[in-house]
């Protein structure tokens, strides 16, 4: 069975390379480029087995946004991604958080250590 991701991220070149990551790990991506997109696709496809989302994004942070999603989907396992150490200092439950520049393999232990 193919797992699913739900990928936000405001940047088109990071999606890219995260969705081609993710692909290569065997699962099935939706990219979006906002958390309004997000919620759109949420509404209309329901949860994936993971959420991808960054921290640092112009219309709405990653943490508020993840906290909306956790008002429908309590359970839903949720991997931050961030270029910036502050904003790891958050408590995050069923999470882990990703700091940028990253490699498949850490990728892939962050999401294994989500889904396993």
């Amino acid at each position: 069975m193919t797992r699913t991701v739900l990928l936000v991220d405001d940047d088109p070149f990071v999606r890219m390379v995260m969705s081609d990551m993710l692909d290569e790990l065997g699962f099935r991506v939706t990219e979006v480029g906002s958390p309004a997109e997000a919620i759109t696709t949420l509404g209309q496809a329901g949860a994936p087995d993971l959420l991808i989302t960054d921290i640092l994004m112009p219309e709405m942070d990653g943490w508020t946004f993840a906290e909306q999603v956790r008002t429908s989907y309590p359970e839903l396992p949720i991997v931050y991604i961030t270029g910036y150490s502050a904003e790891t200092d958050r408590p995050v439950n069923r999470a882990r958080v990703v700091r940028k520049p990253f490699t498949t393999r850490t990728l892939a232990k962050a999401v294994g250590d989500l889904l396993l």
